[in-house]
Protein backbone atom coordinates (compact mmCIF):
# COMPACT_ATOMS: atom_id res chain seq x y z
CA UNK A 1 0.00 0.00 0.00
CA UNK A 2 1.18 3.52 -0.73
CA UNK A 3 -0.62 6.79 -0.17
CA UNK A 4 0.73 10.29 -0.78
CA UNK A 5 -0.86 13.02 1.36
CA UNK A 6 -0.17 16.66 2.17
CA UNK A 7 -0.01 17.74 5.78
CA UNK A 8 -2.54 20.60 6.13
CA UNK A 9 -1.37 24.12 6.91
CA UNK A 10 2.27 23.17 6.31
CA UNK A 11 1.53 21.73 2.82
CA UNK A 12 4.35 19.21 3.09
CA UNK A 13 4.26 15.83 1.33
CA UNK A 14 4.07 12.64 3.35
CA UNK A 15 4.27 9.28 1.59
CA UNK A 16 2.91 6.40 3.65
CA UNK A 17 4.14 2.97 2.51
CA UNK A 18 3.52 -0.50 3.90
CA UNK A 19 5.18 -3.79 3.05
CA UNK A 20 5.07 -5.51 0.55
CA UNK A 21 5.09 -2.29 -1.51
CA UNK A 22 8.67 -1.46 -2.45
CA UNK A 23 9.43 1.81 -0.65
CA UNK A 24 12.11 2.88 -3.14
CA UNK A 25 9.81 2.35 -6.13
CA UNK A 26 6.99 4.12 -4.29
CA UNK A 27 9.27 7.11 -3.58
CA UNK A 28 10.34 7.35 -7.20
CA UNK A 29 6.80 6.87 -8.56
CA UNK A 30 5.47 9.54 -6.16
CA UNK A 31 8.18 11.98 -7.31
CA UNK A 32 9.57 12.49 -3.84
CA UNK A 33 12.69 14.62 -3.31
CA UNK A 34 16.02 13.19 -4.49
CA UNK A 35 17.32 13.38 -0.91
CA UNK A 36 14.57 11.01 0.25
CA UNK A 37 15.16 8.62 -2.61
CA UNK A 38 18.87 8.57 -1.72
CA UNK A 39 18.10 7.93 1.95
CA UNK A 40 15.88 4.96 1.06
CA UNK A 41 18.42 3.60 -1.42
CA UNK A 42 21.23 3.82 1.16
CA UNK A 43 19.22 2.49 4.11
CA UNK A 44 16.12 0.55 3.11
CA UNK A 45 13.80 -0.54 5.92
CA UNK A 46 14.11 -4.07 7.22
CA UNK A 47 11.09 -6.35 7.62
CA UNK A 48 11.95 -6.81 11.30
CA UNK A 49 11.50 -3.08 12.02
CA UNK A 50 8.24 -1.81 13.50
CA UNK A 51 8.37 1.40 11.44
CA UNK A 52 10.73 3.80 9.74
CA UNK A 53 10.73 7.52 8.92
CA UNK A 54 12.74 9.30 6.24
CA UNK A 55 12.77 13.11 6.28
CA UNK A 56 14.17 15.54 3.72
CA UNK A 57 15.44 18.60 5.59
CA UNK A 58 15.70 20.64 2.37
CA UNK A 59 12.06 20.36 1.23
CA UNK A 60 10.26 19.12 4.31
CA UNK A 61 9.01 15.96 2.60
CA UNK A 62 8.86 12.63 4.39
CA UNK A 63 8.25 8.92 3.93
CA UNK A 64 6.69 6.82 6.67
CA UNK A 65 7.06 3.04 6.31
CA UNK A 66 5.38 0.23 8.23
CA UNK A 67 5.91 -3.53 7.80
CA UNK A 68 2.15 -4.10 7.46
CA UNK A 69 -1.24 -2.34 7.43
CA UNK A 70 -1.75 -2.92 11.15
CA UNK A 71 1.15 -1.34 13.03
CA UNK A 72 0.86 -1.09 16.78
CA UNK A 73 -0.61 2.14 18.14
CA UNK A 74 2.58 2.94 20.04
CA UNK A 75 4.57 2.53 16.80
CA UNK A 76 2.37 5.05 14.99
CA UNK A 77 2.74 7.48 17.92
CA UNK A 78 6.50 6.91 18.02
CA UNK A 79 7.04 7.52 14.29
CA UNK A 80 4.66 10.51 14.10
CA UNK A 81 6.47 12.03 17.08
CA UNK A 82 9.70 11.96 15.07
CA UNK A 83 7.88 13.40 12.06
CA UNK A 84 6.38 16.28 14.06
CA UNK A 85 9.77 17.09 15.59
CA UNK A 86 11.48 17.21 12.18
CA UNK A 87 8.60 19.16 10.62
CA UNK A 88 8.45 21.76 13.40
CA UNK A 89 12.21 22.29 13.19
CA UNK A 90 11.94 22.60 9.40
CA UNK A 91 9.27 25.33 9.57
CA UNK A 92 10.87 27.06 12.57
CA UNK A 93 8.09 26.27 15.02
CA UNK A 94 10.00 24.27 17.63
CA UNK A 95 8.37 26.22 20.48
CA UNK A 96 4.81 26.20 19.10
CA UNK A 97 3.55 23.42 21.35
CA UNK A 98 -0.08 23.62 20.23
CA UNK A 99 1.08 23.26 16.62
CA UNK A 100 2.99 20.14 17.69
CA UNK A 101 -0.04 18.68 19.41
CA UNK A 102 -2.53 19.42 16.63
CA UNK A 103 -0.17 18.13 13.95
CA UNK A 104 0.50 14.92 15.91
CA UNK A 105 -3.23 14.39 16.45
CA UNK A 106 -4.04 14.97 12.77
CA UNK A 107 -1.24 12.66 11.62
CA UNK A 108 -2.24 9.86 13.98
CA UNK A 109 -5.92 9.98 13.02
CA UNK A 110 -5.20 10.28 9.30
CA UNK A 111 -2.70 7.43 9.28
CA UNK A 112 -5.04 5.15 11.22
CA UNK A 113 -7.83 5.91 8.72
CA UNK A 114 -5.56 5.27 5.71
CA UNK A 115 -4.29 1.99 7.13
CA UNK A 116 -7.85 0.80 7.82
CA UNK A 117 -8.48 1.22 4.08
Amino acid sequence: MKKLIKIPIWEKKLLIVTYPTNVLKAAIDSKMARELISQVREGPPEKSWQGCLYFDDKRGQSILWFPNNKPRTDTIIHETNHLVKFLMEFIGAEKEFEAHAYTQEWLYNTIKKILRG
